[in-house]
């Protein structure tokens, strides 16, 4: 196999597990779908996650992390300030949300929610992935003049009412709790920012 091609094959594996812990969570995913799923040969699998499941869920948990963490700042740059890129991002989901018929969330809390107290290696990637978020997030906060203390709470703040409203909306199947949320957020960090 070419480094190449083995690097695609890795790639295949993550995205077809981030899929999978977005729409079913990590006790519904079987390894059988991720292989499905990634069209790739099951040998492959162990090959590169030798670890099963638990490892293959951490380290899916981890890029997936990374790219929310990254996508915060490509969003930032590309609007007028930070208001308008948590704005952004809570319209990316709502749209993921109608487009996948409420299929898709956020892969961190439903993986979060069901890992917690059954294996600490993916609940370890959670919290770093969260953290990791939290950290761009809060700052970005810092660059809008915000004091590091408040810049962190509101990042804090910030994330948990995203990934409560989205909860809220999937179990209604209804975006309107994540835009009740959205537009509450991005108003009160309006008003903490002057």
């Amino acid at each position: 196999m070419t480094y190449n091609k083995s690097i695609q094959t890795r790639k295949n594996l993550i995205k077809a597990t981030a899929g999978l812990l977005r729409s079913k969570g990590y006790s519904a995913m079987g390894l059988s779908e991720v292989v499905k799923n990634s069209s790739v040969p099951k040998g492959s699998l162990y090959h590169h996650f030798p670890g099963g499941k638990e490892e293959l869920a951490s380290v899916t948990i981890l890029e997936t992390g990374e790219n929310m963490a990254q996508s915060v700042m490509v969003l930032s740059k590309n609007s007028k300030d930070i208001v308008e890129t948590v704005g952004h991002y809570f319209n990316h989901y709502i749209e993921q949300l109608e487009k996948t018929e409420f299929q898709n969330g956020c892969p961190l809390a439903t993986t979060a929610l069901e890992t917690a107290t059954l294996t600490d290696t993916v609940q370890k990637a959670c919290s770093t992935s969260f953290l990791r978020f939290e950290d761009i997030l809060a700052s970005q906060l810092k660059e809008s003049g915000l004091p590091d203390e408040i810049a962190q709470k509101a990042s804090i703040y910030t994330i948990a009412a995203f990934e409560g409203g989205l909860l809220l909306a999937k179990a209604h199947n209804d975006t309107h709790y994540l835009t009740v949320v959205r537009d509450q957020i991005t108003q009160h960090l309006k008003t903490i920012i002057q």
